[in-house]
């Protein structure tokens, strides 16, 4: 049996039929000597919980500020959503 999780719903196949995982792109450039290029990457949900799937294993991530805040809004948004299922009160401080 494999160690690698299944995607949610069940589906060992990519989400929305994206190919998840290294692009061997560098849009930024290289950030270091062990920078493997750009990760394409869903954000879903399992289990109540926010889920980020990189879809290849990821030591370490870099992005702009820019880029950050985007990801912040994208996993806020989604805990947002699974919160307001649950009847949780969710409060985000900056």
């Amino acid at each position: 049996m494999s160690d690698t999780p299944k995607r949610p719903g069940g589906s060992s196949s990519p989400w929305m039929g994206a190919k998840l995982g290294a692009t061997g792109e560098f849009p930024e450039g290289k950030a270091s000597a062990s920078d493997e290029g750009s990760v394409r990457f869903a954000v879903g949900e399992r289990d109540n919980n926010v889920l980020i799937d990189f879809g290849t294993q990821v030591v370490w991530l870099a992005m702009p500020p820019e880029q950050a805040v985007a990801f912040a809004q994208l996993l806020i948004a989604k805990a947002r959503i699974i919160a307001r299922r649950q009847g949780k009160p969710l409060t985000v401080i900056l």
